[in-house]
Parts: structure tokens; sequence; C-alpha cells
């Protein structure tokens, strides 16, 4: 079901729960983001944050991932 949630303009936007298996490497990397954000801003962060911060970048670049493959 979806819920409710915040998108990146702060709107209420609807969102589902989604898991993702990541090869250990990626999380680490994640892991690195997270702890360098937490240090130099004092904000904690979900990996989440990032997937989705990740995600919502390529939408509004408007950038084909589907050659990546």
């Amino acid at each position: 079901m979806p819920r409710k949630r915040r998108d990146f303009g702060g709107r209420a936007a609807p969102s589902c729960k989604v898991t993702v298996v990541l090869l250990n490497r990626q999380v680490a990397f994640l892991d690195h983001i997270v702890i360098n954000i937490r240090s130099d801003h004092g904000e904690a962060l979900a990996r989440s944050h990032i997937i989705q911060a990740l995600i919502e970048a390529a939408m509004q670049r408007g950038m084909d991932l589907s050659r990546l493959v």
C-alpha cells in the first residue's frame, strides 16, 4: 500500500517500500557517503536517502540509464 512521504521539493508524495540487493562494496560506498555527510554537516542520513537522491538527480537531468546495462 502506498505511503505518503515528502519528495525533494517538500511536498507529500506517494511512495512504496522496495527491497534492493546490493554488493558489499556498494553498501560500503553508501556508508562512506553517509559518514562524510554526518561528519561535515551533522546530519544523520539513511542509505536510502542517498539512493533516492541519486535517482532523483538522474531523473531531473533526463539521463537515459538504460544504456548502462
